[in-house]
């Protein structure tokens, strides 16, 4: 299958900076416009496994407030980058047209550098759960 996605996630700064420059304050706001693409593995359980691949933009905004005891804040900065992503997980069968989804999801971002600090590569770990839908059967 094919999918469309757009996401949003917030981070601390200090989650995504070294450890000597954990006293940074602030946040990381990425939204993202990916295309997936994913592979079910259907059998004949109620389980069926998945594992997906996904490229698209996002957009970051960071916002500054301070490293260690320093103030004013250093404000907002904007950029973009390429991101990329991975997934895998398993979509449990629990309803004619309902699936319960738990994965894991991997997302990864190019260079999204700026002003106060640049990073060469982003990486962000999500596990996810969800439900979802199959429409094409709800008008029959």
């Amino acid at each position: 299958r094919v999918e469309a996605e757009i996401g949003h996630r917030q981070l601390g700064l200090s989650q995504i900076v070294s450890p000597l420059d954990s006293n940074l304050d602030g946040t990381l706001d990425i939204t993202t416009a990916l295309v997936n693409v994913v592979k079910d593995f259907r059998g004949k359980s109620f389980i069926t496994p998945y594992f997906g691949l996904g490229v698209g933009g996002g957009f970051h905004k960071i916002k500054i407030g301070s490293i260690e005891a320093i103030t004013p804040a250093f404000g907002t900065q904007d950029g973009f980058s390429i991101v990329y992503q991975a997934l895998l997980g398993v979509n449990f069968e629990v309803g004619e047209d309902v699936d319960l989804v738990v994965g894991y999801r991997f997302l990864g971002a190019f260079k999204p550098d700026f002003d106060a600090f640049a990073l060469e590569r982003l990486d962000i770990h999500n596990f996810d759960i969800g439900i979802k839908f199959y429409f094409e059967d709800w008008g029959n």
